[in-house]
């Protein structure tokens, strides 16, 4: 996602947009039924219920009816104005920014590792042959094994290093 948000950002950037302001969603299934909805969509391109157990990939409709509302009033007074200094302050204040340091740490691993894995899969083939699949295969095995085994001990970490030092 963060890589998604670059990119945009770029974008925006070219036609002169200007960053005011960031509201978060995140998503509430545990990190490993996020594993296989997230995987499921990555790798298959499903959005809905997979397997008919694991919920919609992504952040749930009623999550975003639930709180994306709170946030109107802020945005608006501010876009009528064309005033946008404090606006941050005010949506934080609301709750707009729920970071979880395991899954910041999580993505900044998998940002760095993404690139070594597309050109893993990109200098094998053409597209849909079959040396390009295996490889597609392996990195559909490698990445859940490796959320897998180091999510518990990134989460751990991240509790660590945010607890306070006793004096």
């Amino acid at each position: 996602m963060a890589e998604r948000a670059g990119k945009n950002e770029t974008s925006l950037e070219k036609v002169g947009a200007k960053l005011k302001g960031n509201i978060t969603f995140v998503d509430k299934s545990s990190n490993l039924v996020s594993l296989v909805t997230v995987l499921a969509f990555e790798l298959g391109g499903i959005q809905d219920k997979f397997l008919g157990i694991f919920p919609k990939y992504g952040v749930s409709e009623e999550e975003l009816r639930k709180q994306a509302w709170k946030y109107g009033d802020v945005l608006s007074v501010h876009l009528k104005k064309g005033e946008f200094s404090g606006m941050q302050e005010e949506l934080i204040q609301l709750g707009a920014i729920n970071i979880k340091p395991n899954l910041m740490i999580m993505e900044g691993r998998g940002k760095v590792l993404f690139p070594l894995y597309a050109d893993f899969i990109l200098n094998k083939g053409k597209a849909n042959s079959t040396e390009r699949r295996m490889r597609v295969r392996i990195f559909g095995i490698v990445l859940p094994t490796l959320i897998l085994l180091l999510s518990p001990l990134i989460t751990i970490v991240s509790k660590v290093a945010a607890a306070p030092v006793p004096n």
